[in-house]
């Protein structure tokens, strides 16, 4: 089975900043991103989706550690929650271009009777900002899968990458 890419939509609400009011540097100490994902996969006769929510709350300048709760599932696939624990890291801070890296751990949930796994991974991004607070994000991640025995007979097999699109607000 072979997959087009999986773009992940995230729509999150903005906080409105007082007229005539400077943001700032986005990406500040205190600063948070709350998000909601929608994604959609399609491929010879089958199809996947990913259904979540995201939250990171910087603590340094740039710096974020979050939260990413998604759930999985589609016609071929076991229903699956992914669990994960970002830390993002914002490279250089511009109120129109940033590039950062992101590491993230967690747990997959299968549902259906499959055993877990534990996946770890990280990669590049950027965000492209086409307001103050607000801006596309593009990232490539490539993860790990663990334990090997339980991933091995699956389609995409123990290593994995998985490019993602979303729109960000950052509070």
């Amino acid at each position: 089975m072979h997959f087009s890419t999986l773009a992940v939509l995230s729509l999150t609400p903005a906080l409105a900043l007082a007229q005539g009011e400077d943001p700032g540097l986005p990406f500040e100490q205190g600063d948070m991103e709350i998000a909601l994902a929608l994604g959609l996969a399609t491929g010879e006769d089958s199809y996947q989706y990913a259904v979540g929510g995201a939250f990171a709350y910087y603590v340094l300048p740039g710096l974020a550690p979050g939260l990413d709760v998604t759930f999985h599932g589609g016609d071929q696939i076991p229903n699956q929650t992914w669990v994960l624990v970002p830390l993002k890291w914002i490279v250089y801070r511009s109120r129109t271009f940033a590039p950062y890296l992101v590491a993230e751990g967690g747990r997959i949930f299968i549902h259906e009777g499959q055993p877990d796994l534990w996946m770890a991974g990280g990669g590049p991004g950027f965000y492209l900002s086409f307001s103050p607070r607000a801006g596309a994000e593009v990232q490539v991640i490539l993860y790990r899968l663990f334990p090997e025995n339980q991933c091995e007979g699956t389609a995409e097999g123990c290593t994995r990458l998985l490019p993602g699109l979303r729109i960000s607000f950052v509070l």
